[in-house]
């Protein structure tokens, strides 16, 4: 569970329903359904925003806040990732979400599909929509991901 969230903590911010291209290189720490309430949430190291290099050619820096990505209405999860000999990380290549289906009560979901590339796999599933709670202020990194700690 993410820092907030388990103490029944207040996000820093929400982004309600962000493009897909932002999960782009983003670190998960965890994956957690809900039956009950039909959720999926996801623990991961939100990039915020990527800064471009001050001087060409550079290296791009990161805004990273530690979030959970919390899917709604989901159903059908199918989840096939495989660590091998890799070190015990997950880190998204992209997200697509652009097939949609009506609910039998009238709701659109859409098809979320995650590409992982590290370790190489997928996670997909259909929900209505989703909110990524923020925990605290991005911090400026080097990487795509916050440093251990």
């Amino acid at each position: 569970m993410t820092p907030g969230a388990a103490a029944g903590g207040v996000p820093y911010a929400v982004l309600a329903n962000p493009a897909d291209e932002t999960f782009h290189d983003v670190e998960v720490h965890g994956i957690a359904w809900n039956g009950g309430d039909f959720t999926l949430s996801m623990a991961c190291d939100y990039i915020v925003e990527w800064l471009a290099p001050s001087i060409a050619p550079g290296r791009y820096r990161f805004r990273v806040s530690r979030a959970t990505a919390l899917f709604s209405n989901v159903s059908q999860i199918r989840l096939e990732l495989d660590w091998g000999r890799s070190a015990p990380r997950a880190q998204i290549a992209e997200l697509t979400s652009a097939t949609t289906r009506l609910t039998p009560n009238g709701g659109e979901q859409r098809k979320f599909v995650f590409r992982f590339e590290e370790p190489e796999g997928t996670l997909e599933f259909w929900a209505t929509g989703v909110d990524v709670h923020l925990w605290h202020a991005p911090l400026e990194c080097d990487l795509p991901r916050l440093p251990p700690g």
